[in-house]
């Protein structure tokens, strides 16, 4: 049996060393700030016993349109042309239009920097509310850097997979 929940990744109620694997998926790109992605990667190492394994996914910046399909890497185009799930992000800090309507959350496809979203942080538009979330895009090998700054961790591999950056770690101490 499979058991899982939420709460706040600064925050992890669970025993330390008691996890064979963690996943944090599309979270970490949330955070403004170097030291508490580390942070949470550390508490993720934390939770792990030896040898446990873990995965963690973020948003790309280098969202192509065109990918290689063999290697699923971004190609060396410079596209700013908008595709399903591809945006063209001018910055790696960015906040993103968020649609709530009728209690669905639904994502547009519109992104821009602070300063173009300061006036706007809520609006209403015929029955939804629009807000602004924030993301740190990640560029490529930063993940990587990341992982590698948490000594408990072993980086496994890292993929890039529909406009993600995977990472997939192991605990060694």
């Amino acid at each position: 049996a499979h058991e899982e929940f939420a709460c706040n990744a600064l925050k992890i109620p669970l025993r330390r060393g008691t996890c064979d694997s963690v996943i944090c998926i599309a979270m970490l790109h949330h955070l403004t700030t170097r030291a508490r992605r580390v942070a949470v990667l550390q508490n993720l190492a934390e939770l792990l016993v030896p040898g446990g394994r873990g995965l963690v996914t973020v948003w790309a910046q280098e969202q192509h349109l065109d990918l290689e399909p063999e290697s699923c890497r971004p190609s060396n185009t410079d596209s700013t042309e908008q595709g399903v799930g591809r945006r063209h992000f001018q910055a790696q800090d960015v906040f993103v239009d968020w649609q709530l309507k009728t209690g669905e959350k639904q994502e547009s496809k519109k992104e821009g920097s602070r300063e173009e979203k300061e006036e706007g942080r809520e609006e209403k538009e015929e029955g939804r509310k629009l807000l602004y979330r924030y993301y740190h895009v990640f560029k490529e090998g930063e993940l990587s850097e990341l992982v590698l700054e948490v000594p408990q961790l072993k980086l496994t591999d890292i993929t890039y997979d529909k406009a993600n950056w995977c990472a997939s770690f192991t605990r060694v101490s």
